[in-house]
């Protein structure tokens, strides 16, 4: 008689334990946004090969971390705008050349997000830093 009652225990305490689950989203481009204002900010799609378009991330890269220690929204929401563009430019060209950068590029470029998200200038110094090794092996990688 005793198993029977267990039985109906350990099938109430999993129904009531499963209707409390939380289910996390891991994905980095699911944001919320607080009530306010909010500014969009549209960049066209720069043209050029990849060591250009890899410099010009660079030069989106350059002071992000100081605009958001700063506090300066318009200034690291245009670079993150930049940074966006740069890879929808970049990102077929280093496919189509059969470079195995487009992880290391596409993580540079969440590292724009997660610096101007969640306010992380080291996030920012990162891809500074991370892109400047790219940038130093690419044209090596380029002439194989």
């Amino acid at each position: 008689m005793n198993s029977p009652f267990r039985l109906g225990i350990i099938a109430t305490c999993v129904i009531s334990l499963t209707s409390c689950s939380t289910k996390i989203i891991d994905d980095l481009s699911t944001t919320s946004t607080s009530p306010g204002s909010t500014t969009t900010t549209t960049i066209a799609i720069p043209r050029g090969d990849i060591p250009t378009l890899l410099g010009d991330l660079a030069t989106s890269a350059q002071g992000l971390g100081q605009a958001i220690v700063d506090g300066e929204k318009d200034i690291y929401t245009r670079k993150r705008a930049e940074a966006d563009a740069i890879w929808k430019a970049l990102e077929p060209q280093i496919r189509e050349s059969g470079l195995d950068l487009v992880d290391d590029v596409q993580r540079i470029v969440n590292f724009f997000h997660t610096a101007t998200d969640r306010k992380r200038p080291a996030d920012a110094d990162k891809a500074e830093r991370f892109l400047q090794l790219i940038r130093e092996s690419v044209d090596t990688l380029l002439a194989k």
